[in-house]
């Protein structure tokens, strides 16, 4: 997954089964960073737009799949289609994927160098996405039950009834693509196990973590969503660890600082991770 389809995640509420594609990692100490100087060069990988005779956009926040295709972003100034090696035309639209250096005043992102199919000089190459693991929790998850009651659908739908108002519940995902519930909780995960036993006699793994519970991070997503046009979020959505990564335009120390007062309420910033779409250039 590249950093413009990462960042063109849109909010979305969770549903109740976290089938997540997210891989477990430890919640990230986020520090609001210091105050980023407007002369600062920036970087970005993504997609450049221009639509007729409008001003060509850095697309943040997602691309529609159309076709053409459709996003919005900051304006950007200083463009020459012709240093796009990749772009396509159609409909009176002109677009391609690229990669940018410039300067960003608040709403106009402007070129200092030309655009790039190759990651820019000072740049460090982006590590790649790890692929995505749904880990088994338990030796045993048939304990209690059978495989063959993995099969009950109706089974299925009322243990996703539970999980949504169950005290403490973290997060939940299937281990053999199908049928395999594997759920954390903040309690005593024998009990839960017990409770959960009660209405799906299937696969099931349960395990305790020091994480927040779902409700809590549903609850800062929604308040990250509410402040999303003040701040310029692109997205937000949380992990099976409890972290809940914040996609921003441009992660300075106003933005953070308000991201992390927004979820106060429900989260720490270590608990949260901000990143901005326009990244400084090292050096």
């Amino acid at each position: 997954m590249t950093r413009a389809q990462r960042t063109g995640r849109l909010v979305a509420a969770a549903t109740v089964a976290v089938l997540t594609a997210c891989t477990e990692q430890e919640p990230l100490v986020t520090e609001p960073p210091p105050p980023i100087p407007p002369e600062t060069e920036l970087w970005a990988h993504g997609m450049l737009l221009q639509q007729g005779t409008d001003a060509p956009v850095l697309c943040v926040g997602g691309v529609m799949e159309s076709y053409p295709p459709q996003c919005g972003g900051p304006e950007v100034v200083g463009l020459d289609w012709a240093d796009v090696a990749e772009h396509e035309d159609a409909f009176d639209v002109r677009w391609g994927e690229a990669y940018v250096v410039g300067t960003f005043d608040g709403r106009r992102f402007t070129l200092t160098r030309p655009p790039s199919t190759t990651v820019p000089t000072g740049v460090p190459t982006p590590a790649p996405e790890p692929e995505p693991d749904f880990p088994q929790l338990c030796d045993d998850p048939f304990r209690g039950g059978s495989q063959e009651a993995g099969e009950d659908l109706d089974a299925q739908a009322a243990l996703q009834a539970r999980l949504i108002d169950y005290p403490g519940y973290v997060a939940s995902w299937v281990s053999n693509g199908r049928n395999l519930f594997n759920v954390t909780v903040t309690g005593d995960p024998e009990q839960a196990w017990s409770d959960f036993r009660e209405v799906w006699r299937g696969g099931l793994c349960v395990a305790q973590r020091d994480s927040p519970p779902q409700k809590d991070v549903l609850a800062a997503q929604e308040a990250v969503t509410g402040i999303a046009d003040e701040v310029g979020v692109l997205g937000a959505a949380g992990t099976r660890t409890g972290l809940l990564e914040v996609d921003v335009l441009l992660a300075d120390q106003a933005t953070v600082t308000a991201v992390h007062r927004a979820v106060a309420p429900w989260l720490s910033p270590k608990q949260v991770e901000v990143t901005g779409a326009l990244q400084p250039v090292p050096g």
